[in-house]
């Protein structure tokens, strides 16, 4: 798996890191103690070199030697992550003890050597141990090293080199987070949740370009951090979601983070943002999660291997501008790098790409906090399979492949709680759920209806998230699905009653304000509104009205239509 490799790379930098480390807080002895003189934080650049698979990249980076003893190097890198501006995975602390030390030259201009060393150091228990063999110097102040890493994985050999610059004054934090976001604007109708480095806020139904576009945000992060945009500056969320980058006080380690909004109790696929940078960049929709974060790292990784299109990509919508297109690839996988077959997905949720080498099945964290209890899903689909089935890399001649389209609300404890692509369907913490599956082809946009069945009663006073999932290969989590496979979505969560769909056919700007001409293209009701007869009957459905910041519940029926111009009978006068 893709995430194999990247996890080496990971190990492979913080081996490099360890030959790097010198003393900065000295337990050793006199004057004479090489690991005193070398004692500091070192800044610099960090080239990671793969040969294999032609993958070269370099990082600035921060190397700390402290003194383990008389003559003797403690090397630490910390709080190192390799990947993706935005996207990277967490390595953690790493550390190397009683590295030895060397001095040549005259004491002026002495050159401190790290003897080199072949060791064999322990990583994660997804890498298991490499082979290490290290050398490098210190010079005036300078620490240069060289690094190389075998029998790890499946790639023979890494190289690590780095060079860096002794640090002056006090060590700088390098922590780099986002703790608070909120808005002080009428049409910000929920305010930001942070979830990782995802950050999710809801606007009035009404909020037009123009408000979006001069939003406020105050922003708390951590001590000593910058963020840009900065707090207290208006921020244009006109185009969709916005990347807000926190950078720690040392001015190296930084979080990106995407915070996007959403109309309140509305999901489509209308607003896509660009993503990435290189040949990682691409279109993700906003609101939805998707699997273009691991493509990206693929494309990055191994771009000899595959540097095709992304699963995911917005293309003319069936009732509104936009639909997404979600297609399975064929990701070229060789050996146990990457897989075969990429199955196209978009959730409501989040992807977390990190997890991809230690827990495959925790990528996908299904779903979105929802305060409502969801009846339906409604949408349009296309489909279409691809003609070769694969189980993992094994073709299957008579394998067909089919798409999904599914629905699950279910209870949790806490905001961060979530269920993986291994329980989303199983788990006893499941509410509701529903789901569409067919690999028969639908070359036209056909409605769908996906009406949840409650297992379990729903409690308004419960937390709750609700996932909805579009897969192109219903079974692309166990790397089965023919490379090809096209689904192409438009949904609708139905939140009311009544619910007309449109596609746009003029837009007039008047000022302060636009006029939309649309054409109505389909209609969805609630069947408890009808009566015997298919009438709708509104009085029914517990209807409200809006009136100068207040909402009104609406009384009973006074008369039909007519009934304000209606003449009068004229009266019977008796005989």
């Amino acid at each position: 798996m893709s995430r194999k490799i990247l996890c080496l790379l990971l190990s492979v930098a913080s081996l490099g890191m360890f030959s790097s480390c010198k003393d900065e807080d000295g337990n050793g002895g006199g004057p004479t103690d090489l690991s005193q003189q070398i004692v500091g934080v070192y800044k610099g650049d960090m080239r990671v070199e793969v040969p294999l698979l032609s993958y070269d990249r370099t990082s600035l980076q921060k190397i700390y030697l402290t003194s383990s003893g008389e003559n003797l190097a403690k090397l630490e890198l910390r709080d190192f992550s390799f990947g993706l501006p935005g996207e990277e995975i967490p390595v953690g602390d790493i550390v190397v003890e009683d590295i030895n030390l060397k001095a040549t030259g005259d004491a002026e201009n002495a050159t401190i050597t790290l003897e080199p060393k072949t060791v064999t150091v322990t990583l994660s228990p997804e890498i298991g141990s490499a082979q290490v063999a290290i050398n490098g110097t210190v010079v005036a102040g300078k620490l240069s090293l060289t690094i190389n890493v075998s029998e790890a994985l499946a790639v023979d050999r890494v190289n690590v080199t780095f060079s860096g610059d002794k640090m002056a004054g006090h060590i700088k934090s390098t922590e780099a987070l986002m703790t608070t976001m909120t808005f002080d604007d009428e049409i910000v109708v929920g305010q930001p949740v942070i979830d990782g480095t995802n950050v999710l806020f809801h606007v009035a139904d009404t909020a037009k370009a123009e408000h979006l576009a001069a939003l406020v945000p105050t922003i708390g992060i951590s001590a000593g951090a910058t963020v840009s945009p900065a707090s207290g500056t208006e921020v244009d969320f006109s185009n969709g979601s916005v990347r807000f980058t926190v950078t720690a006080e040392d001015g190296i380690h930084y979080t990106i983070y995407t915070v996007g909004w959403q109309r309140k109790g509305k999901y489509d696929f209308e607003q896509w943002t660009e993503t990435g940078a290189g040949n990682a960049q691409r279109l993700d929709p906003d609101g939805w999660a998707s699997c273009n974060a691991a493509v990206a790292l693929i494309r990055q990784l191994f771009p000899t291997l595959y540097s095709g299109d992304f699963p995911v990509v917005p293309v003319a919508g069936h009732s509104g501008e936009y639909a997404a297109q979600i297609t399975t690839l064929d990701t070229k996988g060789q050996g146990s790098m990457i897989p075969k077959v990429t199955s196209g997905t978009v959730f409501l949720g989040k992807f977390n790409a990190g997890k991809g080498m230690s827990a495959p099945m925790e990528t996908t964290e299904f779903g979105i906090l929802y305060d409502q209890k969801p009846l339906s899903v409604t949408g349009y689909y296309k489909y279409k399979a691809g003609p070769e089935y694969y189980d993992n890399k094994e073709p299957m001649p008579d394998g067909k492949d089919s798409m999904a389209i599914s629905a699950v609300l279910y209870e949790v404890e806490s905001e961060t709680e979530t269920l993986y692509g291994d329980n989303i369907y199983t788990s006893d913490k499941v509410v509701a759920s529903a789901m569409l599956s067919s690999g028969e082809e639908v070359a036209e946009f056909t409605p769908f209806e996906l009406k949840l069945k409650y297992v379990k009663t729903y409690n308004p006073e419960a937390m709750y998230k609700f996932a909805v999932i579009f897969s192109s290969s219903k079974y692309g989590a166990l790397y089965q699905g023919a490379p090809g496979s096209v689904l192409t979505d438009c949904p609708v969560l139905e939140e009311s009653p009544v619910n007309l769909e449109c596609r746009i056919t003029q837009r007039i700007p008047l000022g302060s304000h636009d006029l939309f001409l649309a054409e109505v293209v389909a209609c969805d009701v609630d069947e408890s509104l009808l009566d015997e007869k298919g009438k709708l009957c509104l009085d029914k459905a517990n209807l409200i009205v809006y009136s100068h910041g207040e909402y009104l519940a609406l009384g009973k029926k006074l008369g039909t239509f007519g009934y304000s111009v209606r003449k009068k009978k004229p009266a019977k006068h008796k005989k």
